[in-house]
């Protein structure tokens, strides 16, 4: 199975643990290979992790990203990346798992991981897996009483500690604090509760937030956060509104392409 140590990947492996065999961990996704201090961070993470779940860790790095960045969206070609290096150790593991980023609410989202088409990126006997379609919330729910993949989760892009404010981390305070279980998260720091502000991005964060806000209100712990993600939400379907009308996330797709393969065409050329 990937692993990153995020939720998607912690849940994914407690989840599917009985058919797991190894965890494969790519340098060069999300953290740089410029980047020691957070890759060498990572690898520890990944070979600890692996060794107290009796598995086998792989570390794989590439420089992928500093090459095709320019000319094509990460969240457009990672799954296929994830796909070569699947076959790069077809002789290793039959099957490989790759973790869902989202519930169903995404299925018509574009994005380079899905259920639907990483299994086209396996063959016969190398097949690929999309795993774990579940919200968010659920999947916290699931690793909070699995004490090493707490210890060392990592949601945050920016640092490996988790910064406390991005939208990834905001949500992970506010689900952990919700669900009594901020304690068990010593990546994140208690002070962060109030530090961030809750945002809906897309259609699988309004459901994650949805399936928070359930639970908030079933066990009164926080008006405050029922109110915040009420604005969220009323913001969120006012810029769905607009965008309807004014077509401006197509347009900005269009343009992203247009420069992109302009940048295809000159590195060619070159």
């Amino acid at each position: 199975m990937f692993f990153s140590a995020g939720v998607d990947s912690s849940y994914s492996l407690v989840d599917a643990r009985s058919r797991l065999d190894g965890l494969v961990t790519l340098i060069g996704a999300d953290v740089a290979l410029s980047d020691s201090r957070e890759a060498d961070h990572l690898k520890s993470v990944a070979r600890n992790v692996g060794a107290a779940y009796g598995l086998e860790t792989i570390i794989i790095e590439t420089d992928i990203r500093t090459v095709f960045d320019r000319m094509i969206g990460w969240v457009e070609y990672h799954g296929a990346v994830l796909g070569a290096v699947r076959h790069m150790l077809a002789d290793r593991f039959e099957n490989q798992l790759v973790a869902s980023s989202a519930d169903e609410s995404s299925w018509t989202r574009r994005w380079g991981s899905h259920p639907a088409l990483d299994p086209l990126f396996g063959t016969g006997g190398a097949r690929m897996e999309h795993h774990g379609l579940v919200h968010r919330l659920a999947k916290i729910q699931r690793i909070l009483s699995e004490p090493m993949l707490m210890n060392n989760l990592r949601v945050c892009d920016y640092r490996h500690d988790n910064c406390g404010v991005c939208e990834d981390c905001t949500f992970m305070v506010q689900a952990l604090d919700t669900l009594s279980g901020l304690d068990r998260a010593p990546t994140f720091r208690t002070g962060a509760l109030a530090a961030g502000r809750i945002k809906v991005t897309g259609e699988g964060s309004k459901s994650d937030l949805l399936h928070l806000e359930a639970v908030a209100l079933a066990t009164g712990r926080s008006h405050r956060l029922v109110d915040e993600i009420g604005r969220a939400m009323r913001s969120y379907e006012t810029k769905k509104k607009i965008n309807a009308v004014l077509r401006l996330p197509e347009l900005k797709r269009r343009f992203k392409r247009l420069k992109r393969r302009y940048r295809y065409w000159r590195a060619h050329r070159d």
